[in-house]
């Protein structure tokens, strides 16, 4: 009620200056936040800031409730740095896979897929060969659907293990959102009994007793809290960066299956050697 009546005295008692003097609301808005709550840090004493200040309270935690503190800001670095690397190794794959992707959908045959500095598209790629190399009998003998259905597990493979290696570091943002909350409604717990025990001991209910350790409980789940809930966004955002790249993997695998079954329809893996057939036409990396 102060504040909004200084408020009220510092605009005249007129809205329309909110409107027409925006920044100068706003200072004068702060101005009567600031004006009332002097006041009320006046009267709370020149020790209460002191008291109120996180470092304060974690050195005055007992060693349970520190170890649980220490724990959660660990908990939470990992995450960041989990963050900043998984984001940026998806970004750059996202960015090699969309180009290399390009090439293998402008290809006409299986030979004019060469020259990819992609590591996954180059490793399905390899396979592709790989495969026509060890099935030349078959393919000579017209066993074509055989041939189609070992390529395309090669390739789902291959997809697997590239869209696994993206995931890996996943699971510790995971752990840090899940388990995070749980550490600190420990410490919470640890920090509410150690006030109960101090009450006891001093055979009195004065607020000065309890107080410490009610405060290491909040810190405690306040922590717990804070590296939880960006854990929780961090994971799925990664998760959806991580969903995108296998959609995209998923199609270039798609493609290149397409080209083997165009050639195989084609008679140009069947009627030719396929060492021919596979030769590489030109060498240009993408």
């Amino acid at each position: 009620m102060t504040m909004l009546w200084t408020f009220k005295r510092a605009t005249g008692g007129k809205l329309s200056k909110w409107r027409a003097y925006p920044m100068t609301c706003l200072t004068t808005c702060t101005g009567a936040v600031l004006s009332a709550v002097a006041p009320v840090a006046s009267a709370a004493g020149p020790g209460a800031e002191a008291r109120a200040d996180a470092m304060h309270m974690f050195l005055g935690a007992t060693p349970a409730v520190q170890a649980v503190m220490l724990l959660l800001v660990v908990a939470s670095i990992l995450s960041w740095a989990t963050l900043f690397v998984k984001g940026r190794e998806l970004m750059r794959a996202g960015r090699s896979l969309s180009l290399a992707s390009e090439r293998v959908t402008v290809a006409t045959t299986l030979s004019e897929v060469v020259g990819f500095d992609d590591p996954a598209v180059r490793t399905m790629v390899e396979e592709v060969r790989d495969e026509c190399s060890r099935s030349e009998t078959s393919l000579r003998s017209g066993l074509v659907d055989g041939f189609k259905e070992r390529v395309a597990a090669r390739l789902q493979r291959a997809e697997d293990g590239f869209t696994g290696r993206m995931g890996q570091g996943l699971g510790i943002v995971a752990g840090v959102a899940s388990v995070t909350p749980f550490v600190g409604l420990f410490g919470t717990v640890w920090g509410i009994m150690h006030s109960f025990v101090d009450i006891s001991a001093a055979n009195t209910t004065s607020l000065a007793v309890v107080a410490p350790g009610i405060a290491e409980a909040l810190l405690a789940t306040g922590l717990g809290l804070a590296a939880a809930i960006p854990a929780t966004l961090m994971y799925n955002a990664l998760g959806r960066r991580v969903a995108a790249y296998r959609a995209q993997l998923a199609d270039c695998a798609t493609t290149l299956m397409c080209l083997v079954s165009r050639d195989a329809d084609r008679s140009q893996i069947v009627d030719s050697p396929p060492v021919a057939v596979l030769r590489p036409r030109a060498a240009s990396h993408v």
